[in-house]
């Protein structure tokens, strides 16, 4: 349901970025085949291994992981706006 007509929009992404989310989907799908009954589909993009909502602080230590030691400086953990510069083209 959209707060108003207008809400709708449409956001480019890189094609390297559709190539990494279907390659997600198909693990996805690997993985709610090997759960069966026990995994929750609901919809989510990133999920946890059983389909279940991804704790927000598990995230966070997870991008922590990630992106932390590229850079000189610690990764804050409050919440704040992040901005990238999109190196790709756009669609």
């Amino acid at each position: 349901m959209l707060k108003t007509k207008n809400s709708k929009r449409e956001i480019p992404i890189p094609e390297i970025l559709i190539d990494e989310l279907l390659k997600h989907q198909k693990q996805q799908r690997i993985r709610k085949e090997r759960f069966g009954e026990e995994y929750h589909d609901q919809d989510f993009i990133n999920c946890r291994e059983n389909g279940t909502e991804q704790v927000p602080g598990n995230l966070l230590r997870l991008m922590k992981r990630l992106i932390s030691p590229q850079f000189a400086f610690p990764l804050q953990t409050k919440p704040m706006l992040l901005t990238v510069t999109n190196p790709f083209p756009l669609k």
